[in-house]
């Protein structure tokens, strides 16, 4: 099994528990924010401190919108599950960001593709509409 499969279906698993138990947790959902925001600066100062932790000054810009992007789509994401009757029907539509992804993909990065992957999104995108009927 290549490697970046593997990253993939643990993120996924990961990903998928976490969104579960966001539904469970009651009132005051912003503590999930603080949580997040910990965790990832837990992270960070042990990156910093083992020396693998190096920002470029050219990538400075772009980590900032990276992290206004992520934190507006995890308000939004969280704010989706627990508004929603069902929260795989909420996030089988945030997770249609891969559409987004692979049509930028081809269009400013010029990654080639072939008509396998386009079937697989446009079957993508089926299911979602299905879904939301």
């Amino acid at each position: 099994m290549q490697e970046w499969i593997f990253y993939s279906i643990f993120a996924m698993v990961l990903f998928g528990i976490s969104n579960f138990l966001i539904k469970f947790i009651k009132e005051a959902y912003y503590e999930i924010f603080f949580v997040q925001a910990f965790f990832f600066m837990v992270v960070a100062f042990i990156l910093l401190f083992t020396g693998e932790f190096k920002i470029e000054t050219q990538n400075t810009i772009l980590l900032i919108i990276l992290g206004i992007l992520f934190a507006l789509a995890g308000i939004c994401s969280t704010l989706a599950i627990k508004t929603s009757q069902n929260p795989g029907i909420a996030l089988a539509l945030i997770n249609m960001n891969t559409l987004v992804t692979f049509v930028l993909s081809i269009t400013l990065l010029k990654s080639p593709y072939n008509i396998r992957s386009v079937i697989g999104v446009v079957l993508a995108i089926l299911a979602i509409t299905l879904l939301l009927i």
